[in-house]
């Protein structure tokens, strides 16, 4: 049985379980600030549940192959190395009742791997703090991040950003970032927008961390593709990102983004990871 927990609680129980050898898909112990929490902590590991609408996003914590008994909706994504076997954590998640649903590849992309693409408009980045470049307000054909939205600004931003990404992602495979989060990658200048026909047609969002940049999230709402906006929105990001390594995850069998990615660089590395799904 889950317990309900703040982030405290939470935070203060994972050391004891990252321990060598842990089978965890915990990033970092930040992403579960400000989330709703329900805890289970088992002698086979620690099991956090992230409340989300209809279903609940399960980050685990376990010393050997074993779930618990888990009721109700429940997505988990197990992240493995480039090389290492899937099948014990795979086992592990059928025996709980859970379905393999999709299969991510990473693709990174090296500093400068690739020329510019002939459409790029090269306009000279801001330099923000500690120089990190802030994004231009014009990129290639139009790609752009308004720079002052402003607060009604930012809440139509949310709005239509919010819409592509429902119309483009699967709710329980999607990741989709909450009305707060995307907020403020909005109000900071992390989402570039694409328009055609006098409204936004295509997103990028992306995070920044140290010398890494990785895409979030690319959408182009259905009306408008086949235009080439995929390609002008990475072409946008790898203009506003030089000198970093990039990454983004994608579907193993979504064929034009891998084809849009490959032709700006990126590269399969390896790593990869399953989705998995019980009780939706």
């Amino acid at each position: 049985m889950t317990n309900p927990a703040g982030f405290e609680e939470a935070a203060a129980l994972i050391p004891a379980h990252l321990r060598p050898g842990v089978m965890t898909n915990l990033a970092s112990p930040e992403a579960l600030r400000g989330e709703e929490l329900e805890l289970l902590e088992t002698r086979t590991g620690l099991f956090i549940f992230r409340k989300r609408d209809g279903f609940r996003l399960l980050t685990f914590l376990m010393n050997a192959p074993e779930l618990p008994e888990i009721s109700g909706a429940v997505v988990s994504e197990a992240v493995f190395a480039p090389g290492a076997d899937s099948r014990r954590l795979t086992d592990a998640f059928t025996s709980a009742g859970f379905v393999p649903a999709l299969r991510r590849l990473r693709l990174t992309r090296a500093p400068n791997a690739a020329k510019a693409a002939p459409n790029v408009v090269q306009t000279p980045p801001k330099r923000g703090p500690k120089g990190v470049q802030t994004p231009p307000e014009q990129g290639p054909k139009g790609v752009r991040i308004p720079p002052e939205w402003g607060q009604n600004g930012v809440r139509e931003g949310v709005k239509r950003v919010s819409e592509i990404l429902q119309n483009c992602f699967s709710p329980l495979t999607g990741c989709l970032p909450g009305e707060a989060e995307l907020s403020s990658d909005i109000s900071s200048g992390r989402v570039l927008t694409v328009r055609e026909d006098g409204e936004i047609a295509g997103i990028l969002r992306f995070k920044i961390t140290g010398r890494q940049a990785e895409i979030r999230h690319l959408a182009v709402d259905a009306p408008f593709r086949g235009r080439g906006l995929s390609e002008r929105l990475i072409d946008g990001f790898l203009q506003i990102t030089p000198g970093l390594r990039t990454s983004v995850w994608t579907g193993a069998e979504n064929a034009p983004a891998m084809a849009a990615y490959k032709s700006r660089g990126f590269a399969p590395d390896g790593r990869y990871s399953i989705v998995f799904l019980k009780g939706v």
